[in-house]
């Protein structure tokens, strides 16, 4: 079953600009391991995690020496989780747990990592589905996390603002199914049942974002997926995602993934498919 892989790595080698189709996540256990996702470097230490999500450009710089896990796993497992279609905005552009900052959560996710790790070796039967929800477990107890911080700054505690949770997190999930079509602040405001000056002040504070802001990310995303497809030419693409035309799809993409749409989709095809199998 080729929809999770797991690589032990202690190459010295680096890997320039690339991106997957799967999601991969990376804990070093020895020494250092540096990725970089557009203009932000992370430099994991030992037993940190990285997830970044599928479509996410990023570069890997290696120390001279050391040991990291790495897992590569297809968007399907993560998607067959239910209901975490409305939450996947929240892993992008990656997901660091660090030491220093996210200790509760990450000792939970190194658990769970650790447990997918044993399984996936152990050869025994459906070791890989076990692996898989392993993983899966590990994604929810990220988005309780990530959550959980929104809320604190969001709902203190009433009634009032859990419904408001609820209702920005419907927003959200309209929002992402609905991103290749032409939506407003006024229309999301109207969806809502706020006004608009209201709703742009509570979904900032909810998703970090501007609306606009989010609206993008999500059609972004979209993007990424049709590029994925060969057999749709880079005007195809901006179509079906709602761009109308293929200037502003090519401006508004180099703005959020640091490449334009053709290179971007290069980069997928210098990758080859390989799915990193030099680690």
């Amino acid at each position: 079953d080729n929809s999770l892989r797991l690589y032990e790595n202690r190459e010295a080698d680096d890997y320039p600009a690339h991106w997957h189709h799967a999601i991969e996540m990376i804990m070093p256990v020895e020494n250092t391991y540096t990725v970089v996702i557009g203009d932000q470097s992370f430099v994991l230490q030992p037993e940190e995690i990285l997830i970044v999500p599928s479509g996410v450009v990023h570069e890997i710089l290696a120390p001279n020496d050391g040991e990291r896990y790495l897992f590569l796993l297809d968007t399907d497992i993560f998607f067959a989780v239910r209901g975490i279609t409305r939450y996947q905005n929240l892993f992008y552009p990656c997901v660091y747990l660090r030491g220093d900052r996210d200790g509760d959560i990450l000792e939970i996710a190194r658990n769970c990592f650790y447990h997918a790790i044993r399984e996936y070796k152990s050869g025994a039967a459906m070791s890989d589905a076990a692996a898989s929800q392993w993983l899966s477990l590990l994604f929810i107890q990220v988005i309780r996390y990530k959550m959980e911080g929104q809320e604190e700054e969001v709902n203190p505690g009433t009634s009032k603002h859990i419904r408001t949770a609820a209702v920005m997190m419907d927003v959200c999930s309209y929002i992402t199914e609905h991103c290749k079509e032409k939506l407003t602040l006024e229309d999301i405001a109207k969806y809502s049942g706020y006004s608009k000056y209201h709703f742009s002040r509570v979904f900032r504070s909810y998703t970090g974002k501007s609306f606009y802001d989010f609206f993008l990310t999500q059609r972004i995303a979209l993007c990424r997926k049709l590029l994925a497809n060969p057999d749709l030419t880079i005007t195809d693409v901006a179509m079906s995602s709602g761009f109308g035309s293929l200037a502003t799809f090519n401006r508004v993409f180099k703005q959020y993934e640091g490449v334009s749409p053709s290179r971007y989709r290069q980069i997928q095809q210098f990758v080859g498919g390989k799915e990193h199998q030099e680690k």
